[in-house]
């Protein structure tokens, strides 16, 4: 079975208006960059045990990636462990990754280098919730 995250990030209410439309968010899984988006879950596929993961921005005029704070994840077999960061009520301040307590309606896959995403990702359609689906989670129709 597959295993990895499912990460969310999103920006403070605050400052979203502006980081929104002049940063682009990355995830880090072990020092390596993941290209994220906004508001939207990114899963991705890791081996099990423990792994590093941050989130942080890089503004469009600049390099260097802002914001990362690195929290300790442990990957279970067969599971994904749902997280959301979001950065503090100030730009400068790092982004909080946590565990996700309301599970993502709409998720990117990130497949291997060069292979694109799936179509639901690119046309970002969102996954309905059905009641009962299987072991209580929520399932698409």
């Amino acid at each position: 079975m597959a295993s990895g995250i499912v990460i969310t990030t999103r920006a403070y209410w605050i400052g979203r208006w502006f980081v929104h439309p002049l940063a682009r968010a990355f995830v880090l899984i072990d020092r390596v960059e993941h290209p994220g988006e906004w508001s939207i879950a990114t899963r991705i596929a890791l081996d099990l045990g423990p792994h590093a993961v941050a989130v942080g921005i890089r503004y469009r005029w600049g390099r260097a990636l802002l914001g990362v704070r690195e929290v300790p994840v442990e990957v279970e077999a067969g599971r994904y462990a749902h997280l959301c960061a979001t950065n503090g009520l100030i730009n400068s301040e790092p982004f909080y990754v946590t565990r996700s307590v309301n599970r993502p309606t709409t998720v990117t896959t990130i497949w291997g280098q060069g292979q694109p995403r799936s179509l639901r990702a690119r046309m970002r359609i969102p996954l309905r919730r059905c009641p009962g689906g299987p072991d209580g989670r929520s399932c698409v129709r």
